[in-house]
């Protein structure tokens, strides 16, 4: 199998306002009353980081490189 050239994860525009959209949401939930910071604060922060992750492991995945 030959290797394709594919754009690095940071050069792609989704993955820059993913990356955007987790930083506004963190500090979105930083401002949230103290009961929820914890629980419903640190969900929303870990679910915020999970599609520009993902993107980025499967930007490095050997089956598609």
């Amino acid at each position: 199998m030959t290797k394709r050239n594919f754009m690095d994860v940071e050069d792609l525009e989704v993955y820059k306002k993913l990356c955007l959209l987790h930083i506004d949401v963190c500090d979105l939930t930083h401002k949230w009353p103290q009961e929820e910071k914890y629980e419903l604060g640190s969900q929303s922060r870990r679910s915020s980081n999970s599609a520009p992750a993902q993107l980025a492991e499967k930007n490095d995945d050997p089956l598609y490189s």
